[in-house]
């Protein structure tokens, strides 16, 4: 475990380039699939498309996506778990929905996470688009 940690470190650190579209789900449900092919998946699938999303909404604020961003830069020691515990975000009416209305948000950076990050996570990752809402990632501040 703590190899693919390390490994995934060194692979998100140097991970570059132009990210392009996956074209479908892990062949098994993302809980079952065991460590080192949920690192392949991530680099190959969900790093490069997260990434040209958030480049594409707000290129200034995120000009360096990399593992890290998500993860946080604990997450080789953590294991990669989600939620990310410095991702913290306080509880509201909105954002503890189990799909928040992406009209209904906040903020702009709400609604991007809501309208694109959350439902393309959850069709990357071959899941429901609604499971879990936005505490999958953030923890919640309490």
């Amino acid at each position: 475990m703590l190899a693919a940690a390390l490994l995934g470190l060194a692979s998100c650190q140097s991970a570059g380039g132009v990210g392009r579209a996956p074209s479908s789900a892990p062949a098994r449900a993302w809980d079952e699939l065991p460590p080192s092919d949920r690192l392949t998946f991530m680099e190959a699938k969900v790093t490069p498309r997260m990434r040209d999303l958030f480049v594409a909404e707000d290129s200034h604020r995120y000009p360096k996506f990399a593992c890290a961003t998500c993860h946080g830069r604990d997450g080789p020691s953590r294991g990669y778990r989600m939620p990310n515990p410095s991702l913290l975000l306080e509880p509201t009416e909105w954002n503890t929905a189990p799909a928040p209305d992406p009209s209904r948000a906040p903020s702009a950076t709400d609604a991007f996470m809501a309208r694109v990050v959350a439902p393309e996570l959850a069709r990357l990752l071959g899941r429901a688009p609604a499971q879990g809402g936005c505490f999958v990632c953030h923890t919640r501040e309490e």
